[in-house]
């Protein structure tokens, strides 16, 4: 055989392989590694000296999550959608990819990891969600993550305005002197119901390159569901900076797993 046509079929081979559904996961890490980098540069953290840990990495991954925690600078969206000088950026892990079907359970109704992400939103500006005492003000944190999971997750699934469904019910609130590292901390849990991210796959979604192509079935697409949610505020007084450590997933016992398994020990350290 010449070597062109065996350098040809190589080519083929190592694209078809790459393009199976158990390295979509490595694709979409490679994609998002290389997207998220570009965001730290003008972030708020970078701007106002500190940094924001909250583990990921195989830990993640034998927990049922996507490896990567990745970042996103959302503040121009964020400042006009809300009419106001905010800045938020966004800190994100969500469900780990199916092998077989080659896209996250995020997509999966039956699954406990459906709808499911971890990571933390940065708040300054005018806007922070916090009150005169340095305290979350729970129907202010609520626009943060409204904005979060339909803007930037569920429209791009094809969600009309007039679709939308969010309805929250705060089940509990704690004062902890100390968590992550850090004193004067709020713990807010709360059941949610809203539209759900199974829908039929579209041409041309860009958010496909993150979480792969939806291949579960959706016999209602983005119907409303029910999801657990739960909160850890911190306001940086010297920073003039809230940090809102979220957890969100169809199973409460999810929400509990990545709280005590992972989310519990991120930090914010100014140093």
């Amino acid at each position: 055989m010449k070597k062109w046509i065996r350098f040809i079929l190589i080519l083929v081979a190592v694209a078809a392989m790459i393009a199976a559904p158990p390295f979509a996961m490595l694709r979409s890490m490679a994609i998002m590694s290389v997207y998220s980098s570009t965001f730290r540069a003008g972030s708020i953290e970078s701007e106002r000296g500190f940094r924001v840990s909250i583990p990921a990495g195989v830990k993640a991954l034998a927990n049922g999550w996507y490896p990567l925690m990745l970042f996103y600078d959302t503040s121009d969206e964020y400042a006009w959608q809300t009419g106001t000088q905010t800045s938020l950026n966004i800190y994100y892990s969500f469900a780990s990819f199916d092998p077989l079907r080659g896209c996250s359970r995020l997509y999966d109704p039956d699954s406990p990891y459906y709808m499911a992400f971890y990571g933390a939103y940065v708040v300054s500006g005018e806007e922070t969600g916090m009150d005169a005492t340095g305290h979350p003000v729970p129907e202010e944190v609520v626009k943060i993550m409204r904005f979060d999971l339909f803007e930037l997750v569920l429209d791009d699934f094809g969600l009309r305005e007039d679709q939308r469904v969010f309805e929250w019910d705060l089940t509990g609130t704690e004062e902890l002197a100390e968590w992550g590292g850090m004193s004067k901390v709020t713990r807010m849990d709360a059941v949610i119901t809203m539209n759900g991210p199974a829908h039929e796959g579209m041409p041309g979604v860009l958010s496909y390159l993150q979480y792969g192509y939806p291949l579960y079935p959706a016999p209602k697409p983005l119907a409303p569901a029910t999801f657990y949610g739960r909160l850890y505020g911190h306001y940086l007084e010297d920073k003039g900076v809230s940090v809102y450590f979220y957890i969100l997933a169809a199973d409460p016992d999810v929400v509990e797993a990545c709280d005590r398994k992972l989310l519990s020990a991120s930090r914010v350290r100014t140093d």
